[in-house]
């Protein structure tokens, strides 16, 4: 399955001035980035209508087709 990589990556790095260090970060996948944000769409339209019907886990899984249509036609466009 094409998760799209990392979204929000960080390098490992220092703070010379605490003497810290900091591993690196893979972050969350481009893959449930995109599902948040498909997300935030269906509760922002959704939660001002009377009535609605459909479950939580409908959404979600929506969402994450959703999302790997996106990633779909990222692959497409030869986006990495």
């Amino acid at each position: 399955m094409n998760h799209g990589g990392p979204a929000f990556a960080r390098p490992a790095s220092e703070d010379k001035f605490n003497e810290e260090h900091y591993p690196p970060q893979s972050g969350m996948t481009l893959r449930d980035y995109f599902a948040g944000q498909a997300m935030s769409g269906f509760i922002a339209h959704y939660s001002c209508l009377i009535g609605e019907q459909a479950r939580d886990d409908t959404r979600a899984k929506r969402c994450y087709q959703i999302a790997d249509a996106m990633l779909a036609e990222r692959a497409k466009a030869g986006a990495t």
